[in-house]
């Protein structure tokens, strides 16, 4: 990702509504399946927000990042248990539990996925996370360089040819799904291009008015992710373990 944006997400991450959401989404993941690793990584662990979460419940926790920006970031916030690395070649160790929080969509794959079964502990989980649906792709997909979106379909298809066993699977953000392809279809797609405007991260502060009550909607669409099997979301969550190959 481009250097501003880190400085952007630093700023917000601890209390945008999306971001809350997906922490929100992580422990109640944690609690439900009992997991309890003795050592974790963060993938793409950027300024080390998720860091946080994972120490409420593995005894040790690393993060791995290609951005210098965002390390330097972390440290500042006194997180410094993150390696620069690359997400298809690091391996420094063996862990337990391994969170990929919306990388997939920025690397190869498939190396990904080789090397993610490589450094996973054998009955280790990975959770991951991912965007969904290439109808979709917006300026958002274009401005964070992401490569793909996915579908549940071809996502079990990617894990299962790397000797992954899925636990759970599901869209999220499905409350969210019907506005994103009102403001992708109407907005970008019409009104943008006809007054010629250009696009813009969507990484800002929203009112407070709005952001308390978009996160605690997803705090019932979590309870609910667990539960149910949506149709449909704008991204996917999935929680597999390690298989011998």
């Amino acid at each position: 990702m481009d250097k501003n944006i880190y400085y952007k997400l630093a700023k917000i991450q601890k209390s945008n509504w999306f971001f809350k959401a997906k922490r929100d989404l992580i422990e109640k993941i944690f609690l439900k399946y009992k997991i309890k690793p003795k050592k974790s990584l963060d993938i793409g662990a950027g300024i080390g927000t998720n860091i946080q979460l994972l120490k409420k419940f593995s005894q040790k926790v690393q993060g791995v990042d290609n951005s210098k920006e965002a390390i330097k970031i972390a440290r500042i916030e006194g997180i410094k248990n993150i390696y620069y690395g690359n997400a298809l070649t690091f391996h420094k160790s063996k862990y337990d539990f391994i969170l990929c929080s919306d990388i997939m969509e920025h690397v190869n794959d498939q190396k990904f996925l080789k090397n993610l079964h490589q450094i996973t502990s054998k009955s280790g989980y990975v959770l991951i996370t991912v965007p969904a649906f290439n109808f979709l792709w917006g300026n958002s997909d274009e401005i964070a360089h992401h490569q793909r979106r996915y579908s549940v379909k071809t996502l079990k298809e990617l894990m299962l040819k790397h000797h992954f066993k899925i636990t759970m699977i599901n869209y999220w953000n499905f409350f969210t799904f019907l506005p994103a392809i009102f403001y992708l279809y109407l907005y970008e797609k019409i009104i943008a291009k006809a007054f010629n405007i250009k696009p813009k991260d969507n990484l800002f502060n929203i009112p407070k008015f709005l952001n308390q009550p978009l996160y605690w909607l997803m705090r019932i669409e979590n309870w609910l992710c667990l539960k149910l099997r949506w149709p449909f979301g704008v991204d996917i969550v999935l929680l597999a373990k390690h298989l011998d190959e």
